[in-house]
């Protein structure tokens, strides 16, 4: 059987490290192994099985633990900086120098710049060159950084023409589609910190070249086949500088070219497929001997010292990460469009995970087919051409802009960069956003009356709970997903023995056999004055939980249809114990007897007897002096008619009177004089002289009453001057005074406390 020549490799180091962890294994140790532990699970990976030989990690030490992951071939990286506070246009905060004590070259080396929104770590990546200056009136964002053994220097846009630097920017929201993110713009502040990975940290390469370029128009496209016939999950391109210092390609053209002389262009662009690496360095303009096209450029509106290298050596390194793959998603940009805010699975620790976002080239049309360029954590583009994805992640999540203007491209290469060689100017391209992270979860907790099967304890690894027979889920989390930070996520789950619920049923009473529990049976009894009707009277507690059969239903008794009576109607709404009917007699005819209204009693009978109605009858409005009458009928619209006798006649009331339906006759009785016995003239008045004749009339009868023989008796109390009647009148007022008040002060004291008391009442019902 053939064996791929890197499987093979991949294996050889797998046994070659098991090997030496066994040999450092005591004797009892390794027994305990043998005897104890599981054979590991066999996984299948890409069509490839492998040895799961995570439960190695039970066997170390808590020290020891940080190199179980070497079986795996990655380790988290060896170096994780503070975070340090930074501000773009600061002198006193334009460079930063981290030393990263690694001893040796970062393999690899990942700039986080943290931006703090309503609490929620946006983190932005560093970029490998400045690729522009700060001559141009866009704004730019970002932080430039190169290492070495020893150190990695970092530099914050300070200074130049228009000062319009960041430390970190998603890009214009004429230039790029985006989610609508409340990090969206450019921010002068933030925090940055370092990661950095030492080669022993990451698998062995798929392949490694170290090849020269330079920004001489012969010399600055170079294409080269790395002859894995793997594609590679991740490439990295380490371009070492004329001083010393490396620094990282990228996947974008953020300017095609400059618009003048003594603009600066700068940087490494560089893509990889499956069989090829290829890189493109700005040819350097005549003009401009300084920073007009170069492999690194870090000049005006960058801090630090100018920094321009013409030359460089990139080393070339291919990882296959699939392992630690915990997160994969491919996203298609059609003709620019697109607005992407992508949920991951689960939180993942940015302490220990890579992110990558990566532009792929469509597989059919075009130079650079199937080829991939790797995407951007900051925007510095101008008001040229321009390429690439803007990313921002969190634990969380990760959001991607993507061009949208008439310059902006997923994938550009053109004019200055590569001498035009490889062109390709793409507005539709797949997205692709990986996670890897080399995390493991310990063994999961046992819980009481419940069994579980774990997956895998690595990071997207699951382990799943099920209760036991005649138990169920109480609370918790069932599946259980280990995260990038080493925890499993959500609650340990809990199981309770499986009980039906409350059997209580509507107007009934109910006796239970043996509590809840299944098998436990239940009897009702419908409520006095209710009876049943349907559903279960018995029933017992299943294992699913449920009590078998359906709800009795104990309807209320209900009393008969109320009783109808003549010359009347009555309305009800139910005939339910307690309802009511009322009865109203109809018009022309009136309540005699019974009851009005009636209410239906728990024995299902309305009480009372129902009301009669008889018709409405005036009473004979009876004879008037010197006047007949004959009256037509005694019922509601009948009349009476009066008629003077011969000899008199009619003096005042009403000759017809109508009997009403209340049952009375309307008017008054006529008034008939006999002719000739009383002499009658009638005189009409208007109102004023109605009203002059009463004034006359009273006057002439008002008599003076000083004329009166009372008036000559009356005695007038006259005023005595003598000091004797004084006392003797002021003695009486007093006499008289207290036993007045004697008599009326505890009335008055009554009066006033009513008035009080019921003022108090109106305020409380105000």
């Amino acid at each position: 059987m053939h064996i791929p020549f890197n499987l093979a490799r991949r294996i050889c180091t797998i046994v070659f490290k098991l090997q030496i962890r066994l040999q450092e294994l005591k004797p009892v140790e390794l027994k305990e192994m043998l005897l104890e532990r599981e054979y590991p699970e066999t996984i299948i990976d890409n069509g490839i099985e492998r040895a799961n030989v995570i439960h190695i990690q039970d066997l170390r030490t808590p020290q020891q633990n940080t190199n179980i992951h070497d079986v795996y071939s990655w380790n988290p990286p060896s170096f994780i900086s503070n975070w340090y506070s930074i501000e773009s246009q600061n002198s006193e905060n334009a460079t930063l120098t981290i030393i990263h004590s690694l001893g040796e070259l970062p393999a690899k080396v990942d700039i986080q710049i943290k931006v703090i929104i309503v609490g929620v770590d946006y983190i932005f990546t560093g970029i490998g060159s400045a690729q522009r200056d700060n001559d141009y009136a866009h704004d730019y964002g970002g932080v430039v950084y190169i290492y070495n053994s020893a150190e990695i220097v970092l530099s914050l846009p300070f200074g130049g023409y228009h000062q319009s630097g960041g430390v970190a920017y998603t890009g214009s929201h004429l230039d790029y589609n985006g989610p609508s993110s409340p990090v969206q713009g450019k921010h002068d502040n933030g925090f940055v910190r370092v990661k950095a990975w030492k080669e022993a940290d990451f698998p062995t390469p798929l392949f490694r070249e170290d090849i020269q370029i330079s920004d001489n128009y012969t010399d600055n496209f170079k294409e080269i086949d790395h002859k894995s016939s793997v594609l590679p999950h991740l490439v990295t391109a380490q371009t070492r500088l004329y001083n010393g210092y490396y620094s990282d390609g990228q996947g974008v053209i953020f300017q095609e070219k400059t618009d003048a002389y003594h603009n600066c262009l700068g940087g490494l662009l560089f893509s990889y497929s499956k069989t090829k690496v290829r890189m493109w360095v700005p040819d350097q303009d005549p003009s401009n001997i300084k920073c007009n096209g170069a492999v690194f450029m870090r000049m005006d509106g960058w801090g630090g010292n100018t920094l321009i290298s013409n030359t460089g050596t990139v080393v070339l390194k291919g990882y296959k990460l699939d392992e630690h793959l915990v997160f994969e998603t491919t996203v298609r940009v059609n003709d620019r469009i697109s607005s992407q805010d992508i949920v991951y699975p689960s939180l993942y620790n940015i302490d220990h995970a890579l992110v990558t976002v990566q532009v792929k080239h469509d597989e059919n049309g075009g130079n650079n087919q199937g080829m991939i360029f790797d995407g951007a954590g900051t925007a510095l583009s101008t008001d040229n051409k321009y390429s690439g994805v803007i990313y921002v992640y969190t634990n969380s999540s990760i959001l991607l802009w993507t061009p949208s203007t008439g310059n902006g491209y997923m994938i550009f290469i053109d004019d200055r960069w590569g001498s035009q060689q490889m062109t390709s100017a793409e507005t539709s391209a797949d997205v692709i956003v990986r996670v890897y992270a080399v995390s493991s979860c310990s063994t999961p907790d046992s819980v009481a009356h419940a069994q579980y099967t774990v997956m895998s304890l690595r990071a997207g690894g699951t382990v799943t709970y099920k209760c036991d027979t005649n138990y169920e889920h109480n609370s918790g989390s069932l599946v259980r997903i280990c995260q990038s930070n080493e925890t499993w996520n959500g609650t340990l789950p809990t199981c309770k023995e499986i009980e039906c619920p409350d059997p209580a049923s509507s107007n009934s009473n109910y006796t239970i056999s043996n509590g809840l529990i299944v098998g436990s049976v239940v009897t009702y009894f419908c409520y006095s004055g209710y009876l049943y009707t349907s559903g279960y009277l018995s029933r017992t507690c299943q294992s699913n939980g449920r009590w078998d059969g359906t709800d009795p239903v104990c309807s209320q008794m209900q009393c008969l249809h109320p009783d109808g009576i003549a010359n009347g109607s009555y309305v009800f709404t139910e005939k339910s114990v307690g309802d009511t009917v009322t009865y109203t007699c109809n018009v022309h005819y009136q309540y005699e007897a019974g009851d009005l209204e009636r209410t239906c009693q728990l024995g299902g009978y309305w009480d009372g007897i129902p009301p009669v109605c008889s018709v409405i009858k005036c009473p004979d409005p009876g004879g008037v002096f010197n006047a007949t009458y004959r009256v037509a009928g005694f019922a509601p619209g009948n009349t009476a008619t009066y008629t003077c006798v011969v000899g008199s006649m009619h003096q005042a009331g009403d000759s017809i009177r109508v009997c009403q339906s209340d049952g009375s006759w309307n008017g008054i009785p006529i008034v008939c004089y006999t002719a000739g016995l009383t002499t009658f003239h009638p005189v009409a008045y208007t109102p004023h002289e109605l009203a002059e004749h009463i004034k006359r009339t009273k006057k002439e009868l008002t008599v003076d009453k000083k004329t009166t023989s009372s008036y000559a008796r009356k005695l007038v109390c006259a005023t005595d001057s003598r000091p004797s009647a004084t006392y003797i009148g002021t003695g009486g007022v007093v006499l008289f005074c207290s036993i007045l008040a004697s008599v009326i002060l505890p009335d008055i004291i009554t009066f006033i406390r009513h008035i009080q008391h019921m003022s108090n009442i109106y305020r409380r019902q105000k």
